[in-house]
């Protein structure tokens, strides 16, 4: 059995979805087995807060806790114990997926007993955090959903498919109006029921040849290793079920949902209000125009070393292209300057949460192009972008995406061989 985990290396929106897809169909070409599902799909964290917006075949398919594989014939997903779940918005999201011809039954979908539940309630107490004209939440309730597991007064998703219990859990704590509250859920309960598993019977019974986690957010928003604390609730650097090899996700530029509580130190000037359109960067899950910034590296360097990621793969060259078309320099933070000092890399005193904010890029500029990849060969502007961020990074990209189809990836033969590809 050959698996890997698809890592956010940033900040989330990095475009994992699409690579996760490549390698899902890649999987199938080569395991195919009409018998059994022979690729197994797991989300290990996050909910609702996040989003994945997967192409195939001329389709766009936005997906927020389903992983993506779920738009393949020959694969099984799993949203795993990690995870919180909103059942109302993972009716609707089964629902637009059927609506689009993909459908999701228990053959190919399953939800782990372990999972806790995102309900109204939490969704309720999140909104003011989400509603601050500089939001720090996506207001998707996932902060107090992770507040209750730890406080040991969550629901699980095999207790959420109880009534019984849930009205005894919920009287426990006094609860208003339980027994309506719980009654709400009918539907979902009833639907969602079906799709009810093990998850340790998954992963011990099933056989699976290709396994492939799947990530929401990045690991600069992990709840330990992240920029606390403007973090989210889980870990998108800590993958469980141990898979053998790590992929770290990067987009080329910089981009990120609700800073309020995190400093972004290559973020552009003025310049990213004439991106928003063009890049299409706006949350899919908040649809605010994200913050943009320039590639990282010191922050990337950092993402790679702290959770020992084993490969990289690059996102969104293709939209460099656009700088090229308003006439500006591309740039790439090399390093911070802090009361004088240049860190080219993470120090100690970044992990207090006031020090970054003081921080102040430095700057590499490089030309920019019009056509990134032409007859099969990448515009030498940006090999020459590429081979600098290889050489800040320590490590050669394995992928990188040059469109927004799955299909639209300049891959490593070596790492597909690799992966048994």
């Amino acid at each position: 059995m050959v698996d890997i985990a698809i890592i956010g290396g940033q900040n989330g929106d990095e475009g994992k979805g699409k690579i996760v897809e490549y390698l899902i169909n890649s999987a199938e070409k080569k395991f195919s087995n009409f018998l059994t599902k022979s690729v197994l799909n797991y989300r290990w964290q996050g909910g609702a807060n996040a989003g994945h917006t997967v192409a195939v075949d001329g389709k766009i398919f936005k997906l927020h806790q389903i992983p993506s594989g779920i738009v393949r014939k020959n694969t099984y997903c799993l949203l795993g114990k990690g995870m919180f779940l909103n059942p109302r918005k993972l009716l609707n999201e089964i629902k637009e997926l059927e609506e689009q011809g993909i459908k999701v039954t228990p053959d190919k979908f399953g939800i782990s007993s372990k999972a806790h539940m995102t309900l109204d309630y939490h969704i309720n107490d999140d909104q003011a955090y989400f509603n601050l004209e500089e939001h720090s939440s996506t207001g998707s309730g996932i902060k107090q959903t992770a507040r209750d597991k730890a406080d040991r007064i969550g629901i699980r998703f095999i207790e959420f498919l109880d009534s019984d219990l849930m009205i005894k859990i919920l009287k426990e704590r006094n609860f208003h109006n339980t027994e309506q509250f719980v009654n709400s859920y009918q539907k979902e309960r009833e639907i969602l029921d079906k799709f009810l598993v093990s998850e340790d019977e998954i992963f011990a019974n099933c056989g699976f040849d290709f396994v492939i986690a799947e990530g929401a957010q990045g690991i600069m928003l992990d709840l330990d290793d992240g920029q606390y604390p403007g973090i989210t609730s889980s870990n998108p650097g800590l993958p469980t079920h141990r898979p053998k090899k790590l992929l770290g996700v990067f987009k080329l530029y910089c981009s990120s949902v609700g800073i309020k509580d995190r400093p972004f130190v290559s973020e552009m000037d003025e310049l990213q209000n004439k991106l928003h359109v063009p890049w299409g960067e706006f949350g899919t899950t908040t649809k605010k125009p994200r913050h943009i910034g320039w590639f990282d590296v010191v922050a990337a360097k950092y993402s790679i070393d702290v959770i020992q990621i084993d490969y990289i793969g690059g996102t969104c060259l293709d939209k460099l292209e656009y700088l090229h078309k308003i006439g500006e320099k591309l740039k790439i933070c090399i390093a911070y300057e802090i009361g004088g000092q240049n860190y080219y890399k993470w120090d100690v005193s970044f992990d207090k949460r006031n020090v970054l904010w003081n921080a102040k890029p430095v700057f590499e500029e490089f030309e920019t192009w019009d056509k990134t990849y032409v007859n099969g060969v990448l515009n030498p502007n940006a090999k020459k972008y590429i081979e600098r961020l290889e050489e800040l990074l320590g490590k050669k990209f394995v992928l990188l995406g040059i469109g927004p189809k799955s299909e639209e990836l300049i891959v490593d033969n070596k790492f597909v061989s690799e992966l048994g590809l």
